[in-house]
């Protein structure tokens, strides 16, 4: 690729790039599990469930469930099988130290990212309250914002599962 760039690196970069290709397939995910959370919110024993207070958000609700059910793990075990035999950086201790206990703090708000914006997403500022419209308005909102919190939250449990442990352990 690059001139004088070292074996690992190139390994490290193809490995990303396989990463990177899952993209497509969340979004693919993601578009089937909107349209399935909303043949879910529409069965009449679900609306019965709902509060009327929640009725607007309640496709996202769904959706959100089957992402963490489904997309999450298929995109963390593929993420898993892309990267094995990933070999971080060499740094010092010290490095490896303060970006695995960042990288943790920063995965575990990545995971539940989805959970919190439709929480807090109402009462949010405006661009949070953006996002939350955003997910929980129509079907293609939840399929393209879904989409990229859900590759997200399977990047961080990655990171946060196997990446982390690597960085420290190395």
């Amino acid at each position: 690729m690059f001139e004088g760039m070292n074996p690992d690196q190139q390994q490290r970069d193809e490995q990303w790039q396989q990463v990177s290709r899952l993209f497509k397939m969340a979004m693919w995910l993601s578009a089937c599990l909107a349209l399935a959370a909303e043949a879910i919110h529409r069965l009449p024993m679900v609306k019965q469930l709902i509060e009327d207070e929640r009725a607007d958000d309640a496709r996202a609700w769904v959706y959100v469930a089957l992402m963490y059910l489904v997309s999450v793990p298929l995109l963390f075990l593929r993420m898993r099988r892309a990267l094995s035999g990933f070999k971080p950086p060499d740094n010092s201790l010290s490095t490896r130290v303060f970006v695995a206990s960042a990288g943790a703090l920063i995965c575990i708000g990545l995971i539940v990212l989805p959970v919190i914006v439709l929480e807090w997403g109402p009462s949010a500022a405006l661009r949070g309250q953006s996002l939350y419209h955003l997910l929980s308005g129509n079907v293609l909102g939840t399929a393209l914002v879904g989409g990229v919190l859900g590759y997200g939250a399977a990047l961080a449990a990655w990171m946060l599962f196997c990446g982390v442990p690597k960085v420290v352990l190395r």
